[in-house]
């Protein structure tokens, strides 16, 4: 599960990259493959409500059969270096993207599509729960070892070892170590215990549905303790139990994997996984020599955003070896505001900010689309969870006479209003949605100016996390863990909640959801909670665009899923 302390900004797809700071360098350099040189731009023309969109490629469903051809190193190109080699100390995204697979989790999301929910087995090979919800049994994959590399030498892993990993980043084993799990989850479990080698049993205090979804986080990785005996960190000398084992990396040019010789799963050709030889990440300058290395087929797929819109539809006219797939985004737009500012507080006042944003006009003028889905609290790729189309349009309909309206009987019609800026909106569609916002709260009878504090993005989010602002324009974090949206944005006094909403009715309605054994139960009392917060207008959360994913067509039985790094590559093939 995320902890909630963790706080991801981007403003577009392509933002992530202003975002991150400069990586330390290190090792011994070889050189990244030249990237084929951009075509020249066309010169630009006025821009249209909506764009002639790409015809849409709906995402592959992995479904490999036994003709899969062995061998090959999928490239994978990006800008971001990589940070730490260490999982366990540093929250980094980093390291899950370039050297994720070299480690196991206890469970997983199932790598079929972008959206995927549904948790199956890593290295647990069952697990079975007790009527009440209280008792989670896991049985540990019987073939499932560690990478030949001492010091763990290909031995067996064990509940043992799952229990270990607990204890060490819950801070039982060195005090304050840091970790990926932290999280309310010291307060939910009771115990978890090895009742011998294949056999891990979770005590829980009360029911909490979070539980499976959250041990499938894909930074939750199973660490050995023998490395941790030697060096106190897992950053020196990198083994696991995934897929792939460490292979070399300078971390400004590349990272590369390889096959590990002692893989426990087996593909369909029944042959232990992976397909590949290798997977390398390299990094790239900037974003069109990274576009150009996918269309000239020396990479395979963006990681970890997509592209934009114009590169999308430049790609499918000019490069016939790639599909370009059209897929949901998982982070939302959002009008954050703060509820216990005045007159904010007075929820006519935000209600008016609501009524006051035509969703439909900034799909069109900004993403330059028509047909993308509305976001509700949930993003409407996480399927199941989300609201229905139909009732969102309803919840969060423009309506401008209504909203100044609100406006005025709230007390906020004539308050000037720093819009602040979450991330420093860098690019074109970043300023234009800016724009659009700020302008839509002058329309209602708000006087609100354009704020991007000294400092740029990351001064402003600061100013949010430390409640410093009354109304500000962003995105919430990207995730696809419907629960990882619900406690830590918007319990009171959660870490996260930075709308400031002290709400008892909806803290239960929080608590009632997570004790939900029934798993249909639990989607349905997600989705009250998100009609409560929209009925009640704590945040407007506001349309955004489609991702658009560049992929290789030479790459086989793939789809980028979510969560961080790159899920199921031991699946993948190439076709030579």
């Amino acid at each position: 599960m995320r902890p909630a302390s963790r706080l991801l900004v981007p403003l577009s797809l392509m933002t992530l990259v202003a975002l991150i700071g400069s990586a330390c360098g290190g090792g011994d350099a070889t050189s990244a493959p030249s990237a084929t040189k951009p075509p020249p731009q066309a010169t630009a023309t006025a821009r249209p409500t909506a764009a002639p969109v790409p015809t849409p490629t709906p995402p592959p469903t992995p479904t490999a059969g036994p003709d899969v051809k062995r061998g090959g190193t999928i490239i994978i190109p990006t800008q971001f270096q990589l940070q730490t080699p260490d999982p366990s100390k540093i929250y980094n995204f980093t390291t899950h993207y370039a050297l994720g697979h070299v480690w196991s989790t206890l469970l997983k999301f199932k790598d079929r599509v972008w959206s995927d929910t549904e948790v199956e087995g890593d290295l647990a090979a069952s697990w079975d729960i007790s009527p009440d919800g209280k008792v989670y049994t896991f049985k540990i994959n019987p073939s499932a070892r560690w990478q030949n590399v001492a010091p763990v030498s290909g031995r067996p892993v064990t509940a043992a070892d799952i229990k270990w990993t607990w204890d060490l980043e819950n801070d039982r084993i060195v005090p304050s170590y840091g970790s990926a799990y932290r999280s309310r989850w010291p307060d939910a479990i009771d115990s978890m215990d090895a009742v011998d080698a294949k056999t891990l049993v979770v005590k829980l205090k009360a029911p909490f549905a979070p539980l499976t979804q959250g041990l499938a986080n894909s930074t939750l990785k199973v660490l050995p303790r023998e490395v941790f005996e030697l060096d106190k960190e897992f950053g020196k000398n990198i083994v696991g139990s995934g897929a792939f084992q460490y292979a070399e990396s300078n971390p400004t040019v590349r990272v590369r994997t390889r096959a590990s010789v002692n893989y426990w799963k087996m593909g369909t050709d029944s042959q232990a996984l992976p397909y590949v030889d290798a997977v390398e990440q390299v990094v790239f300058a900037d974003n069109a020599a990274l576009i150009a290395a996918i269309k000239g087929g020396q990479a395979h797929f963006n990681s970890p955003s997509g592209v934009t819109l114009d590169q999308a539809i430049d790609m499918q006219k000019t490069a016939p070896n790639v599909v370009v797939i059209r897929d949901y985004n998982l982070y939302i737009n959002l009008v954050r505001i703060n509820n216990a500012e005045k007159p904010w507080d007075n929820e006519k006042a935000r209600q008016g900010i609501m009524r006051a944003i035509d969703q439909q006009r900034f799909l069109n003028d900004i993403w330059r689309q028509s047909d993308a889905p509305l976001n509700g609290p949930v993003a409407a790729g996480i399927q199941g969870w989300e609201l229905p189309q139909d009732e969102l349009k309803q919840l969060l309909k423009y309506d401008l006479t209504e909203a100044k309206r609100l406006i005025q009987e709230g007390g906020a019609a004539g308050v000037t209003v720093k819009l602040l800026a979450q991330a420093a909106p860098r690019e074109p569609v970043g300023e234009a949605a800016f724009a659009f916002i700020n302008q839509a709260l002058n329309d209602a009878g708000i006087k609100s100016e354009l704020f991007i504090p000294p400092g740029g993005g990351a001064a402003g989010s600061v100013l949010l996390q430390d409640r410093k602002y009354t109304v500000a324009w962003g995105t919430f974090p990207f995730e696809g863990n419907a629960w990882n949206w619900v406690r830590p944005n918007w319990y009171s006094n959660s870490s996260n909640n930075f709308f400031n909403v002290k709400d008892p009715a909806l803290d239960k309605m929080i608590d009632d959801a997570e004790a939900e054994v029934d798993p249909a139960k639990q989607q349905s009392r997600v989705k009250d909670l998100q009609r409560y917060i929209l009925q009640k207008a704590y945040s407007v959360p506001v349309v955004n665009g489609w991702i658009w994913v560049p992929q290789s067509k030479a790459l086989k039985n793939y789809a980028r899923t979510w969560p961080w790094g790159h899920n199921g590559l031991e699946h993948a093939w190439l076709e030579r």
